[in-house]
């Protein structure tokens, strides 16, 4: 895998109990050693001061570009593997169903459901081979 740059907007996934199946948006700030990056995030604040950005020191295994943008869904199938916004992040889950103008997702790390409007999903992507695929 090639190197980080500096202002490279990245994700970053955690293994962190709670964390579990989520990624967070951030920003390469620069390298801390020959695998680690210093990563200021999008949507997470420092506990002190929740106006300053947390920044954060994260393995490279955790970090992967920021994925391309989908076309924009009209609707999801039950059980498209997608990706939910919430708390900050983008956490992997399965369309159940939809109930009016929100869909039920299904949460495989927390054995838990729950609703979102369409404009906080995103179709689940990997980067493969240097190359993102839209996973079913």
């Amino acid at each position: 895998m090639a190197k980080f740059q500096p202002g490279q907007r990245i994700e970053v996934s955690s293994s962190e109990n709670g964390y579990k199946g989520s990624y967070y948006g951030g920003t390469i700030i620069c390298e801390q050693d020959e695998d680690k990056y210093l990563v200021q995030y999008d949507n997470l604040a420092t506990e002190d001061d929740h106006q300053l950005p947390l920044q954060e020191v994260v393995s490279k295994a955790d970090i992967r570009p920021r994925p391309p943008p989908t076309q924009p869904m009209a609707s999801f199938a039950r059980l498209t593997l997608i990706d939910a916004f919430d708390r900050g992040g983008w956490w992997i889950g399965r369309i159940l169903r939809k109930e009016g103008k929100k869909y039920w997702v299904y949460f495989d790390h927390y054995d838990g459901e729950f609703a979102y409007p369409i404009k906080h999903l995103r179709l689940h992507q990997e980067c493969i081979d240097g190359a993102w695929n839209i996973c079913v």
